[in-house]
């Protein structure tokens, strides 16, 4: 059976912060797109084994390596990809979810002087290494969101170059 709360990270105002891969498996087959029955029927698991998988209380089941492409793609949720590409250092992102959000500058520079100014309030803490769990979590998830649009953006403003027109220079 599938949670009530299924899409509460997609609506916008609230995101799942995964800490772990059981958080992002438990986001990953519960806040989807899709029910956790289909995509159980997509990846070619049955559901209550998807279930069981996905479940961050359940420390005994994983689902296979092999399998986090299908499950990522079939439920339409980013969130285990997401979370292990920060748990190395980096960033994921998925082109066409950033531009069918709408990649437009105005979005793009929000962010970026969104993400100057809490690094200006962050100053005083960093000055003085009183810096809390919470401000060093707000500046990162803002960090990382901030990279995910530039980046986004930049690959996207690359798809749309135009070829230039070239002109011979070899006399007729």
């Amino acid at each position: 059976m599938s949670s009530t709360t299924r899409k509460l990270c997609r609506s916008g105002a609230q995101h799942c912060e995964p800490v772990n891969v059981k958080e992002a498996l438990d986001c990953v087959g519960h806040h989807s797109a899709r029910p956790l029955r289909e995509i159980a029927e997509r990846i070619g698991r049955t559901e209550s084994t998807l279930g069981k998988e996905c479940s961050r209380y359940d420390d005994e089941h994983h689902p296979p390596l092999r399998l986090v492409v299908p499950l990522t793609i079939a439920s339409e949720n980013d969130a285990l990809i997401t979370y292990l590409a920060r748990a190395v250092g980096g960033v994921f992102v998925r082109i066409e979810h950033e531009i069918g959000r709408g990649l437009e500058q105005e979005r793009v520079a929000r962010l970026v002087a969104q993400f100057g100014e809490l690094l200006h309030r962050s100053g005083d803490a960093m000055a003085d290494d009183t810096i809390t769990t919470d401000e060093a979590d707000q500046v990162e998830h803002a960090g990382n969101d901030v990279v995910t649009a530039v980046a986004a953006f930049c690959l996207h403003m690359r798809s749309r170059v135009k070829p230039a027109t070239t002109i011979s220079l070899r006399s007729a």
